[in-house]
């Protein structure tokens, strides 16, 4: 349900003789505040609501607005300063987002104080109304419904792919550099190292190499793989001291880098960006992570050629339970291809896959290749020795950000930090079954990305970006999903 440019959906929960106030008052005092005017085109019922389509609305910045009245409580009686809650829907795909708005009369008292509203679609938030002593509109708050892999399925569609082998996994992570296979192994010092980026680039993708070492050790391991005629792509932070790695980084053949920081929608990354980017024009920057639309918008505005997204989805990272920050990992690549579609540049999908099945999903809703860790830590060529525990074989898989980690970052780097870097924690140090060697673990991963694409038609992962459709689940899935009535061997 997509309400049409310069339409306004209106829409009331207290429809009747309980109603402070009838539709066509809200209508005409919306009319009055955007000097517009407007003719009903439609009704229908729509979940137990009645539902209007306006025709002839022209809001300027504003097209497309919706009205919903939650006002039976005693705050908002009909009198002669009347307050409206305005709240727009806009439905991306299948998912929508809420913003609201206040329009209060001329004569209304200033003063201000908070209320909460619950709609029936169970968006529950809290606005601030702000009221003065002439008609005026509020930004209030954003608030939206954010999906991550388990809250979405993919929709079978027709196919005439005969074949999943003819279902091609090339794709661009950068306007000028492709790879065969849409896999990026993690810049972590446990996932990867000179071995993995052999093995990664071998099978068609292609590695972040780790920071933590000093630029000459990172340089010389960077020029290792490259003299052998691997691509790779080393990993830099953006403290003013990084320009120095990205020099020697540039003297060894480097042609893409990837700025690696937790949080990349800041200026001080966005003034790094451009900085290198004036030194080396031709030296393509994919940059990270970031989690929104906002984010992806202004590191493409300030020279990156592609954007990581993906804050705290990692299977070892704690940094939304120790921050509290994030945006679910399918809605914030959603909302970041959009920023990629304008701009014209690719949205690479960073963390948060558990299995095939989530990478295809990450494919679906923008990435053009998916960066992923605990699946390849466990492999032969992963960094870290293979321990026994119990018979059974493990291999470490530590966060860049826990504390046993930045320990070896002090030391491996002679970073001068205070004790704030070692105690601010936002990882875990873990085991990850033993699993062989690297190629096994993305032979798996081929099959079923090239199937996922399959059953959505699509031959290709551009193709894939139009055709797929998501579904919204409820937590019935887990169960259905599940083996069950069966005994296991």
């Amino acid at each position: 349900m997509t309400t049409p440019n310069n339409r306004l959906a209106f829409l009331s929960s207290n429809i009747g003789p309980r109603s402070p106030f009838s539709h066509i008052e809200i209508l005409t005092a919306v009319s009055d505040i955007f000097n517009c005017n407007f003719s009903v085109l439609s009704r229908k019922n729509f979940a137990s609501e009645s539902f209007w389509l306006i025709d002839s609305i022209k809001f300027g910045k504003y097209p497309n607005l919706a009205i919903f009245t939650d006002i039976s409580s005693s705050k908002f009686k009909k009198s002669s300063n009347n307050s409206l809650l305005i709240v727009g829907f806009n439905f991306p795909i299948h998912f929508s987002s809420i913003f609201a708005s206040i329009f209060t009369s001329s004569n209304r008292p200033s003063n201000s104080s908070f209320f909460k509203i619950s709609s029936k679609f169970h968006f529950k938030f809290i606005c601030l109304l702000y009221l003065k002593n002439s008609a005026k509109i509020y930004y209030v708050l954003l608030n939206k419904l954010g999906l991550t892999f388990n809250d979405v399925l993919l929709v079978p569609q027709y196919s005439n792919i005969n074949s999943r082998s003819k279902v091609s996994l090339k794709t661009s992570i950068t306007p000028k550099f492709s790879i065969n296979f849409p896999i990026i192994s993690i810049n972590m010092d446990s996932v990867t190292g000179v071995d993995m980026a052999i093995a990664m680039a071998k099978y068609g993708g292609i590695s972040f190499y780790p920071r933590f070492a000093t630029p000459e050790i990172q340089s010389q391991e960077i020029k290792q793989i490259l003299d052998l005629g691997f691509p790779v792509i080393p990993a830099v932070g953006i403290k003013e001291t990084e320009l120095h790695r990205v020099d020697l980084l540039v003297s060894v053949g480097v042609k893409i880098i990837t700025i690696d920081v937790a949080h990349a929608h800041q200026q001080t990354c966005l003034n790094f960006i451009k900085t290198v980017k004036s030194k080396y024009p031709n030296l393509e920057i994919i940059a990270g992570v970031v989690a929104t639309y906002e984010g992806a918008r202004d590191l493409f505005k300030a020279g990156a050629d592609s954007v990581r997204v993906g804050v705290g989805p990692g299977t070892i990272c704690t940094t939304r339970v120790v921050t509290g920050s994030g945006v679910p990992q399918i809605t914030a690549v959603m909302d970041a291809f959009k920023a990629g579609q304008e701009f014209n540049r690719p949205i690479i999908a960073d963390g948060g896959t558990k299995n095939t099945g989530d990478i295809v999903k990450a494919l679906a809703a923008g990435g053009n290749a998916v960066v992923i860790g605990s699946q390849l830590a466990g492999t032969d060529e992963s960094p870290g020795k293979v321990i026994e525990i119990n018979n059974k074989k493990y291999k470490p898989y530590n966060a860049s950000t826990s504390k046993t980690e930045k320990i070896k970052h002090l030391k491996n780097c002679h970073l001068d930090k205070n004790k704030d870097y070692i105690n601010h924690i936002e990882g875990i140090e873990s085991y990850v079954n033993y699993n062989g060697p690297v190629s096994h673990i993305l032979a798996q991963m081929e099959a079923g990305i090239r199937s996922g694409l399959s059953y959505s038609g699509a031959q290709n992962i551009s193709k894939f970006h139009q055709k797929a459709q998501f579904i919204h689940v409820t937590s019935s899935l887990s169960t259905e999903n599940q083996n069950r009535g069966v005994i296991l061997l």
